[in-house]
């Protein structure tokens, strides 16, 4: 399995963590991804992280309000990226805000999530996330 590019791990504002965020835990899974960096339009903006499950419906959001974190690489253009997602399924906790130009890779809608991502882990290449995420199941 090869090593993320990037790993963010969930928080008051995501972070930078290491592979090890992406481990599961009881009541914790793991799905490949692909997803967009995007930056909301509020008065205080704010990074997101906004995806969809590579085999399956369910989107994910990892951002917050009035929080960056993305490093510049990941600024600019819309450019599809590829990941594996540690989330619950406890109630969600992170709503995406509708209205603040937040869109689903698949559709350009405002994303309805229904799990936690507790990490996401950037790969380079879809086949890469795919690997990655049945190595940590």
């Amino acid at each position: 399995m090869k090593d993320p590019l990037t790993v963010f791990e969930a928080g008051r504002c995501p972070s930078v963590s290491t592979r090890d965020a992406l481990k599961p835990g009881v009541d914790e899974r793991v799905f490949a991804v692909e997803f967009l960096a995007q930056e909301e339009c509020s008065g205080a903006g704010g990074d997101w992280l906004i995806g969809r499950e590579l085999d399956g419906t369910r989107e994910v959001a990892l951002g917050e309000h009035a929080c960056w974190f993305l490093p510049d690489a990941y600024r600019g253009a819309r450019q599809t990226r590829y990941g594996v997602v540690r989330v619950d399924l406890l109630p969600v906790t992170t709503q995406v805000p509708d209205g603040w130009c937040l869109e689903t890779v698949s559709d350009g809608l405002s994303p309805k999530t229904d799990v936690n991502v507790l990490a996401l882990g950037v790969y380079e290449t879809e086949d890469d996330a795919r690997l990655a995420a049945r190595a940590l199941e």
